[in-house]
């Protein structure tokens, strides 16, 4: 299993070389409890109350703090449930907050005045994006299982657009939702139709192979609306194409991570604006990780988050950001920078005051308006611990050129469901979540041993960064041993998962020879007639990490049976239409 960890980044899957060896017993498994990993998602910022309140999750304690801003003040924290996770919040139409519990899968209702929970109501197994309808006076909820919730009072329907869902919004009357790692926006109706997709802007890149390559769109971390109702996504573009053989001209020479694209890596941070379903603007920035972005009250004023590089970014609108721009621009600028450490929220005040919260330390900043020197007021909110070693290493941004973390390519602990070419092989982004560090030897050819093999291939050899102490090592090994597994639920037939489960232990078809125990796999590297030798994946969680296997050359999980693979991968060739359909129900459920 090559966990293209990037950074780890591909820590532990990582954007890289595929090298044959022979099967490998798995190492020991490590005996330290790993700790609770809490993935930095964005929308953990917002103002209440007509600009007196600002309002801070922190999921690492189960808390919701209150800074009164008329005072400069910390105003309180509400204790939440136990294992809650608050991520995502909004205000809705009475002043309250509405809170995301990703952990619990449920939506708070808050006084920021009172510090006290009034309900909680159950959304989705994975609650991602918020937003008041004032329209329809009901709370919106976007889930990465793919459902659109609606909250009205005790009445709760479900629509279900599309996969992997990230924000929703509301822009001109017209609901939009954007999916997460495809980086897409699509119009909803009312009736859960999809009537527009929009695919964010690529940019070409010249290739020496004569084959194209391109910054193509991915990881949409952020999507918030315009005063005047433009949708505004902060994501993220990567390159696709052979990255060995991509020149830019007067580039300076290639850097660790195999090839320097441009002056930024293989990864760049972007914001694309769009009208009513038409890309406006697109333009990249400076800065790893733009995991959060807030427009000022006039509309002339963009503020993103970026903890990767411990900024915060503001960019004016204006001519300068209209039309599509990237690629061949080899040092994408730099606006107004504020550097205070591992900044992961964003937001302004009716007053235009741009509001920042930080990690690390644990506060809020107020850096007023940007109409002259700017104010860094800190209002510190809690001097509790939090796991920063593992955490930290995860998420910075590595080597000299400081253009890429391991969460640029694992984001939220995950993947970005990119391909990448790489020694002319396609590879792709795999999973962390769901106790990856158990699954040992790591990457796709099982040639690294232990986290400390894939740290110093990965993180120091390919991204450039300085080599973590052992300290350092072991704590990012808990911290990803604590992302959790992502939540599935099951939809097909009860009958259709019992044939499934039957079919996947059926020594004829033998699925379950190699994925096999709690994590479906036997942690060995093997060749199954697909290209060379490879680590058995875990299939823990497989339903939602396509494109599926190593080169993603099975679109759908269906595919996987009917494109990719043979009878050394299992032997499906004796299976009817409805008996595959009954095994890949069953893969979803896992």
């Amino acid at each position: 299993m090559r966990l293209l960890l990037m950074a780890v980044a591909v820590v532990l899957t990582g954007c890289g070389d595929i090298v044959a060896g022979p099967p490998r017993q798995p190492p020991p498994k490590a005996s330290t409890a790993p700790v609770r990993a809490v993935e930095l998602s964005g929308g953990t910022l917002a103002i209440a109350s007509g600009g007196r309140f600002a309002a801070v999750s922190d999921p690492e304690h189960d808390r919701l703090w209150i800074v009164d801003l008329s005072s400069g003040a910390l105003h309180g924290k509400v204790q939440l449930p136990e294992g809650s996770q608050p991520q995502r919040i909004v205000e809705d139409g009475a002043g309250k907050l509405r809170v995301a519990l990703r952990g619990l899968g449920q939506v708070a209702t808050v006084s920021p005045s009172q510090l006290s929970v009034l309900d909680v109501a159950d959304a989705c197994p994975e609650v991602r994006g918020l937003t008041w309808n004032k329209e329809m006076q009901a709370l919106q909820v976007a889930c990465a299982g793919g459902e659109l919730v609606t909250l009205k009072g005790s009445i709760r329907s479900v629509l279900k657009p599309a996969a992997d869902l990230r924000d929703v919004v509301q822009a001109k009357g017209k609901t939009w939702v954007s999916t997460f790692r495809a980086a897409q926006l699509m119009q909803v109706s009312a009736t859960g139709t999809v009537d527009a997709t929009v695919t964010l802007p690529s940019v070409a890149l010249p290739s020496a192979d004569g084959k194209p390559a391109a910054f193509v769109p991915a990881v949409a971390w952020r999507t918030v609306v315009t005063p005047g109702g433009q949708v505004v996504t902060v994501h993220q573009r990567e390159v696709e194409g052979d990255i060995g053989a991509i020149q830019v001209p007067n580039a300076p020479p290639a850097r660790a991570y195999y090839a320097n694209v441009c002056n930024s890596g293989i990864v760049r941070s972007t914001v694309s604006l769009t009208d009513e379903g038409k890309v406006t603007g697109s333009f990249d920035i400076a800065g790893v990780l733009p995991i959060d972005i807030a427009v000022s009250p006039d509309g002339t004023e963009l503020a993103v988050a970026q903890p990767g590089s411990g900024f915060v970014q503001r960019i004016q609108l204006g001519a300068n950001t209209v039309g599509i721009s990237g690629g061949g621009l080899c040092a994408p600028s730099s606006r107004d920078v504020s550097q205070l450490g591992e900044v992961t929220g964003v937001a302004y005040t009716p007053q235009s005051d741009l509001i920042v919260h930080t990690r690390t330390p644990m506060a809020i900043w107020v850096l007023g308006r940007n109409d002259g020197a700017p104010t860094q007021q800190q209002i510190l909110l809690t001097g509790d611990s939090v796991n920063s070693k593992g955490h930290t290493l995860f998420h910075q941004a590595a080597g000299a050129s400081q253009a890429i973390s391991c969460a640029s390519c694992h984001p939220e602990g995950g993947d970005d469901g990119h391909v990448w070419r790489l020694l002319h092989k396609d590879v792709r982004t795999q999973s962390l979540a769901g106790g990856v560090v158990e699954t040992a030897p790591f990457h796709w050819n099982g040639q690294l041993a232990s986290v400390q093999d894939v740290v110093t291939e990965t993180f120091v050899g390919r991204m450039g960064g300085s080599a973590p102490t052992a300290e350092v090592v072991a704590a990012l090994s808990d911290w990803m041993g604590g992302i959790p597994q992502r939540k599935v639920v099951a939809s097909a037939p009860q009958a259709s998962l019992e044939l499934g489960l039957h079919l996947f232990t059926d020594a004829k078809v033998g699925c379950s020879s190699c994925h096999s125990g709690e994590r479906f796999t036997n942690n060995l590297t093997v060749d199954v007639g697909t290209g060379g030798e490879f680590q058995v994946p875990s299939l823990r969680g497989v339903s939602l990490r396509g494109p599926w296997m190593h080169d993603g050359c099975a679109k759908t999980l269906k595919d996987r049976f009917s494109e990719c693979g043979g009878k050394a991968h299992g032997d499906v060739s004796h299976l009817a239409n409805e008996e595959l359909d009954a095994l890949v129900a069953y893969l979803q459920t896992l």
